[in-house]
């Protein structure tokens, strides 16, 4: 969408504005939701389950404990929450990743 077709709503001193957005035509819906309306692509932890098990799995994965049974337990639960999440991909990815530079 062009930049000039959209405005970033704004409350400044009990009254509605708005700004300019720069660079969205061609962008990423993910990062126009981050950098263009100040929104995260996902919700936290606290109100989602599956980005709470999203970011306790993280902790197994950046630790090199992917394949514990405990690490296999808070997948399982991604997975059963929203199989087709594209994150679950992306973890194996890094899992393989990881493994490969472990040696």
């Amino acid at each position: 969408m062009r930049e000039e077709n959209i405005l970033k709503l704004k409350w400044d001193a009990n009254q509605l504005g708005f700004e300019p957005v720069p660079s969205t035509e061609g962008a990423e819906a993910g990062r126009l939701l981050t950098s263009a309306m100040g929104v995260s692509e996902r919700p936290p932890a606290d109100v989602s389950p599956f980005v709470a098990a999203l970011e306790e799995y993280l902790v197994f994965l950046r630790s090199g404990q992917a394949d514990t049974p405990a690490a296999q337990k808070v997948l399982k639960r991604m997975q059963e929450i929203s199989s087709d999440d594209p994150v679950l991909a992306t973890l194996d990815l890094e899992k393989r990743r990881l493994a490969a530079r472990r040696g």
